[in-house]
């Protein structure tokens, strides 16, 4: 896996992009379409979640250092950036257990998740 270094000339687009590059893209079934994953680093898996707007993008100033240290799975989550929406119904509801769902087809052992909403939170799950 390339290192992820960026000049501090680096202007916000070409940081983007360099990051962009640098990573793997895994698509999983999504609704119509698929779910975009973007994975760095390698190894103990951390999934990173964006909060309910934008995309991965809202994690690229920790990918850098935190591919150093593990094998990031940053996805663009149903119906944003990348990804396609999600299956319906498009209920807070149906979409509960999503994000494990995804995760499981990936068929990774993982156990670290963080997710962006009002505060950071780690969230384990078996």
């Amino acid at each position: 896996m390339q290192d992820i270094t960026l000049g501090l000339a680096a202007s916000p687009p070409d940081t983007v992009d360099a990051i962009a590059r640098a990573a793997r893209r895994i698509e999983t079934p999504c609704g119509a379409g698929t779910m975009v994953w973007r994975v760095w680093g390698s190894g103990e898996p951390l999934v990173l979640f964006h909060g309910g707007s934008g995309s991965w993008t809202h994690w690229i100033r920790n990918i850098p250092e935190l591919s150093r240290h593990f094998e990031l799975w940053v996805p663009d989550i149903p119906g944003l950036g990348d990804s396609a929406m999600p299956p319906k119904p498009w209920t807070l509801r149906g979409a509960k257990g999503r994000p494990s769902r995804f995760i499981r087809s990936l068929i990774l052992p993982i156990d670290r998740m963080v997710r962006v909403r009002r505060r950071w939170s780690w969230v384990h799950e078996p």
